[in-house]
């Protein structure tokens, strides 16, 4: 048995994931570099995809909120006219309709799916109204610009309020068009919060000409008493914006890195800060009593109810569940520990962290007995299916560290630059051993 000391953080049992669909295995390599497009988690496509002007002249800020102009005067003077009160969509009715760019079957399904988890959570309706026309609508399309949308409903004199959902990457991937859904509701990025400095470290020195628009949190965006949340689909990757390799999004948390960019669904948290939004609870005529942080909610599919955390379930949120901790934890001992379910493959959809930190005046070294990770593919050579990314030094800065996949760290031995080191090991499929390594200080 592993004598493995381990604090698992709170934060992590709001850590969701939904399973990707598994492609033919042995096709793994082969087809690496055309299967890359699709399978990328949602913002990695997102950020990847989009370029920085569309063709009509509007401006992409954060590679995917759209705003008018082509500079940092127009975008905070936009940003400070459209509060979140004022771009919420009146009854919380969204119309929309699906343009012929996006024919696809699988486009449709991505589009209904995503929908469908934003109206199941929040009182917000998504209306298909293919014939509108004067009045305020959505129109989602491919314009060859990548993934991005507006926050919220623009005004009530545009009529024609494009989200772009550019195949392939961005229309068939649900969280990718949850994430897009998510901004022309009223949703900013999770990065763009006020208080994001209390659980952000942010370089916008590696940001290249994208830190014009992020030196400053958008003090404009409302949160509603919802905490930060590092999991959220709102939230962008450690290396977001990078314009040298280096990280810009640092989680003073260093337990949260796996969890940022990395969201495959809705969280609670980003449904209740739209429940709030839009005054969901003021629809119950007689609203329940939530117990344990859950909060009165309505939509026309489930009425009046309690939505409940992590955690809990009732009609009052008033019964505590079990939810099993993810993998990973702090490390605090000499000990020697494996990868889940080692020496068979580990699961699929893999996100564990683990903080080993040594006594002051000592390092960690780390020792593989064993390391068996998926190759590298694609034509940039890189780690795509599943990866140990280990973080060593300064955990708040921007080193983004050593990432290793294959058999390259089998045998190998790995000692720390200060008595902090963070292991970061990801994976799309159940294709591999993983690892099993000693840790010791001195």
């Amino acid at each position: 048995m592993n004598k493995l000391s381990l604090e698992t953080k709170n934060c992590c049992n709001t850590w969701y994931m939904q399973s990707f669909s598994v492609l033919r295995k042995v096709a793994f390599i082969h087809q690496a570099e055309s299967q890359t497009e699709n399978l990328k988690l949602p913002l990695w496509a997102i950020l990847e995809k989009n370029s920085k002007v569309d063709e009509d002249g509007f401006h992409i800020w954060e590679e995917d909120i759209i705003f008018h102009g082509n500079n940092k005067e127009n975008l905070i003077s936009e940003r400070t006219a459209r509060k979140d009160l004022n771009s919420r969509w009146p009854q919380g009715k969204i119309p929309y309709k699906i343009d012929r760019s996006l024919n696809s079957q699988e486009s449709k399904s991505a589009i209904s799916q995503a929908m469908q988890l934003w109206m199941d959570g929040t009182c917000v309706n998504f209306v298909n109204s293919p014939t509108i026309r004067n009045q305020p609508h959505l129109v989602l399309k491919h314009t060859g610009t990548g993934c991005n949308s507006w926050v919220g409903i623009y005004d009530e004199h545009t009529t024609d309020q494009t989200v772009s959902l550019d195949q392939p990457g961005c229309s068939t991937s649900v969280p990718t068009v949850a994430h897009e859904l998510g901004h022309a509701i009223g949703l900013w990025h999770e990065q763009d919060r006020l208080d994001r400095n209390s659980h952000l470290n942010v370089y916008t020195t590696n940001m290249g000409d994208n830190k014009i628009y992020f030196e400053t949190a958008n003090d404009d965006v409302m949160n509603y008493d919802v905490p930060y949340e590092y999991s959220s689909l709102m939230q962008y990757t450690p290396d977001a914006f990078s314009s040298n390799g280096k990280l810009t999004l640092v989680p003073k948390d260093p337990m949260a890195f796996p969890l940022m960019g990395n969201a495959q669904k809705i969280t609670y948290l980003d449904f209740k800060l739209v429940n709030r939004m839009y005054n969901c609870s003021d629809k119950c005529q007689n609203p329940p009593t939530c117990q344990n942080g859950g909060y009165a909610t309505w939509n026309t599919k489930k009425g009046c109810r309690c939505e409940c955390p992590p955690g809990f379930s009732g009609p009052n949120c008033q019964n505590r569940v079990y939810v099993a901790p993810p993998c990973g934890g702090k490390i605090t001992t000499p000990t020697r520990f494996q990868s889940p379910n080692y020496p068979n493959n580990h699961p699929a959809d893999l996100r564990c962290a683990w903080l080993i930190e040594a006594p002051r005046g000592k390092v960690p070294t780390l020792s593989f007995h064993d390391f068996n990770l998926m190759a590298r593919a694609g034509a940039e050579n890189k780690c795509y299916w599943s990866a140990l990314r280990i973080r060593n030094g300064n955990l708040l800065g921007d080193d983004p560290g050593q990432i290793h996949c294959a058999d390259e760290l089998n045998h190998n031995a790995i000692r720390g630059k200060s008595n902090q080191m963070l292991l970061v090991l990801t994976s799309m499929y159940d294709s591999a051993r993983g690892f099993d390594v000693s840790v010791k200080f001195a």
